[in-house]
């Protein structure tokens, strides 16, 4: 099976037109165009579907040997979760026609890295309903499930690294996101990043999490917010229920406030168009330019005192927690009138959250 995870019109086609070439391949295209990235949801829109006994999760930046599935069927049981480390090429690597003589020789993910390679048996996975889907981005959800699997359901934790060999590829990183993202928030922002924290510290002693729709397909019905956007030529499709929101982008509090206070009295089904909020990419052009000067002036005591913009981070934090409740559907970071972002007013009968 092969999740398309809300890719672009012209992506999609291209994605579908070369899954359907396989046989043994089903293409399921996941309407979340929009949304931010939720590794979590994703997996889970794969898993449930799946029909096989056991089922082994992964990321897509990785390599395997071609014994490695055989070493990870060889450690499967019903009462493990079987997991493995991987190992980081470098950049010049370029011997992928024989992985095999690669071996154990590249420098090796952390011990704690359980989202390298995580098997477990489907139905265990299907009892606990899945990775936990309120985690965004990615950097807990592994973390949050190993310790369902083990503490809470008691399954036998197992390492195959010695004899799995799973190579990492050399991909290079993104410094402007580093520059206004801490490396420990994994380019999380902040809001959203303190906020998943707190989740997992509540909820490790429940093992079951989401609600009977984890792993849902969203379709076209699931987001009345594209009703407002014409996607192909990135423009806004203007109506009375389309509210703009105005706010001094050089105080973040009035900004937080005017997007807090007046969305409880927008109506149902109208949408505020959140500008200045870029997503979760970076802050404007002057945030990190003195957010680098700081890094550089910090060495010898020195720092110019400013206050940034930080109405993405709050968006993000006011999404994670709305979503389903007040907030029916939202699109981050539409490319209209210089970037904004939308949210529309949930009824009555506010969509069931699936992540």
């Amino acid at each position: 099976m092969f999740v398309d995870y809300g890719s672009r019109a012209p992506v999609a086609a291209a994605a579908r037109a070369l899954v359907e070439q396989y046989a043994f391949c089903h293409y399921v295209y996941a309407e979340t165009r929009g949304f931010v990235w939720n590794r979590a949801h994703a997996l889970n829109i794969g898993v449930r579907r799946a029909a096989s006994d056991f089922v082994a999760t992964t990321d897509i930046d990785l390599v395997f040997a071609p014994d490695c599935l055989d070493v990870l069927m060889n450690a499967t049981r019903d009462d493990r979760v079987v997991y493995s480390r991987v190992q980081y090429l470098p950049q010049a690597f370029a011997d992928w026609d024989d992985l095999t003589t690669c071996g154990q020789r590249f420098p090796l993910s952390s011990p704690t890295g359980y989202g390298g390679l995580q098997c477990v048996a489907t139905d265990v996975f299907h009892e606990l309903r899945g990775f936990d889907e309120y985690y965004r981005y990615w950097g807990i959800e592994d973390s949050d499930y190993h310790l369902r699997l083990t503490t809470l359901r008691g399954l036998q934790e197992t390492w195959i690294s010695d004899r799995a060999n799973i190579y990492h590829q050399w991909h290079p990183k993104d410094k402007d996101i580093h520059a206004v993202y801490p490396p420990r928030a994994n380019r999380v922002p902040d809001d959203v990043w303190y906020r998943m924290l707190l989740h997992f510290e509540r909820h490790r002693g429940t093992a079951r999490r989401n609600s009977e729709q984890w792993g849902h397909v969203h379709t076209l019905d699931d987001r009345p917010v594209l009703n407002f956007l014409d996607l192909e030529h990135g423009q806004l499709i203007k109506n009375d229920r389309l509210v703009p929101l105005n706010y001094d982008a050089a105080s973040n509090s009035y900004a937080a406030r005017a997007l807090s206070a007046n969305f409880g009295k927008l109506p149902a089904g109208h949408a505020f168009v959140v500008p200045r909020a870029r997503f979760p990419r970076q802050t404007p052009l002057v945030d990190r330019l003195l957010l680098m000067a700081n890094k550089r002036l910090s060495r010898h005591g020195i720092e110019i005192d400013y206050s940034p913009n930080r109405m993405h981070s709050f968006l993000a934090g006011f999404i994670l927690e709305e979503y389903g409740r007040s907030i029916a559907d939202y699109f981050v970071d539409f490319p209209a009138e210089g970037g904004v972002s939308l949210i529309v007013k949930a009824g009555d009968d506010p969509l069931t959250p699936v992540g």
